[in-house]
């Protein structure tokens, strides 16, 4: 396999990975990863309220 190409999906599987774990807490987030390999970008975005509040997404790119 290219080296690209395994560096990608180690990307990929440690950005999954950390969605996963973010299901497993008690708040109220929800973890979307976007993956965009033909640029080589990626993006795991954490959003969700709490009560009445907005949680701020936090970004992991």
């Amino acid at each position: 396999m290219d080296t690209r190409l395994k560096c990608q999906e180690i990307i990929k599987s440690v950005l999954q990975n950390h969605a996963n774990y973010r299901t497993t807490l008690p708040d109220d987030y929800i973890s979307q990863v976007l993956f965009d390999a033909r640029r080589g970008q990626y993006l795991v975005l954490d959003i969700g309220w709490s009560a009445d509040k907005y949680l701020m997404p936090h970004l992991f790119i």
